[in-house]
């Protein structure tokens, strides 16, 4: 009986659960059985928990205590034909291992803030409550955390409490920096056609903190109209925007909802599936919520009120 099994119990193709309801029964099946089979090859001893696995000793490279979250892996397989998988998850897992190495180099210099300092980044993460209090974040849009990291050659590392006590800078002085680094990215602008011709851009790009350009949108006047913004961060590798204009936003908003919930399912790395109205630098949340058929939404008075001239 697989490690699986005896965590989940044994049962012909099991539901999948929450986390990857994107995959049909069979397809969960078999994800999770090239994974444990990867990782019994690999030789590391391993213990299923609720989103992965937690390395149970050290071995080749691999820390005790690392946790081996699937979610994104999940959403990379699910989007590449089922013969692809193996590699997917053996690229992920190297890619992974690699970054154990930039962190050993990483200990070398963390003690020096001018070493560090082009190394800072930010991250956008729907944090676990449980991690909170060990890092160093702030939360710029609603329920999701701004997260301060390293960005290594081939991973991000989050920044903990501990490491940026030792550098003596406030955390508004170290988001300064991280924000700065984020500039110049590559990326690509393009605009996009939603229902009833409604136009979208969208920033997106193969870093894996295009996510936090979001924090970044005066450097891109083009999605920033007359009354601001409605912004999303499905994932991260894409920001989608709709500049306000005209006081048509709430037939904007409708039109992208679908679209941004499709994005955070299908990943990888899914932020966030609400939208958001920026505006003179700052984000708020626009609620909804599905009543059967049909999308109410849930305009704060502040929104409504700034078209009324």
């Amino acid at each position: 009986m697989s490690n699986w099994e005896k965590t989940f119990g044994k049962r012909d193709l099991p539901t999948p659960p929450a986390w990857v309801n994107f995959f049909n029964p069979q397809q969960w099946q078999d994800f999770r059985q090239i994974v444990e089979r990867y990782l019994k090859n690999l030789g590391l001893p391993v213990r299923p928990e609720n989103q992965g696995f937690v390395v149970l000793a050290d071995h080749a490279g691999w820390t005790k205590d690392t946790r081996i979250g699937l979610s994104s892996l999940a959403q990379k397989c699910y989007a590449h034909p089922q013969s692809q998988w193996l590699a997917v998850i053996t690229d992920h897992f190297e890619a992974m291992h690699k970054g154990f190495e930039n962190e050993v180099l990483l200990q070398d210099e963390i003690q020096d803030f001018e070493s560090i300092r082009d190394l800072l980044a930010i991250r956008l993460w729907a944090l676990e409550p449980e991690l909170r209090e060990k890092l160093i974040y702030r939360e710029d849009l609603q329920d999701v955390c701004s997260v301060l990291v390293f960005d290594l050659p081939t991973t991000i590392r989050s920044v903990s409490s501990d490491e940026a006590m030792a550098w003596g800078k406030t955390n508004e002085e170290l988001f300064a920096v991280a924000l700065e680094n984020l500039r110049g990215r590559e990326l690509r602008l393009t605009e996009h056609e939603l229902d009833d011709g409604i136009n979208v851009l969208a920033i997106t790009g193969d870093d894996f903190l295009i996510g936090s350009q979001s924090l970044l949108l005066e450097q891109y006047p083009q999605c920033i109209g007359r009354f601001g913004s409605l912004v999303a961060v499905p994932n991260r590798h894409v920001v989608l925007c709709y500049p306000i204009n005209e006081p048509i936003a709430l037939e904007a908003w409708t039109s992208m909802l679908p679209v941004v919930e499709g994005m955070y399912r299908n990943g990888p790395g899914s932020i966030s599936n609400q939208v958001f109205w920026y505006d003179n630098g700052a984000f708020t949340h626009l609620p909804h919520s599905q009543e059967q058929q049909a999308v109410r939404l849930s305009p704060p008075s502040t929104f409504l009120t700034t078209f009324q001239e």
